[in-house]
């Protein structure tokens, strides 16, 4: 089965975005899971969301950090 993991950031990418990312592809790689990473920086794709802290990670539609 294939994780769907999205990454929801804002246009401009912080820090904390760009450490989030790096760590998420290097926690995949390491696990050798098989995954699907999705960088979400879109306004109108992030209004979709119930979330107003960025970055946040979502895992197979749901919110499990931010």
């Amino acid at each position: 089965m294939t994780n769907k993991i999205e990454i929801l950031c804002p246009p401009k990418k912080c820090g904390k975005c760009n450490r989030m990312i790096a760590k998420i592809e290097k926690a995949v790689k390491l696990s050798d899971t098989e995954a699907n990473i999705k960088i979400i920086d879109s306004i109108d794709q992030l209004q979709t969301y119930s979330t107003w802290v960025l970055p946040s990670l979502v895992i197979n539609d749901r919110i499990v950090c931010s």
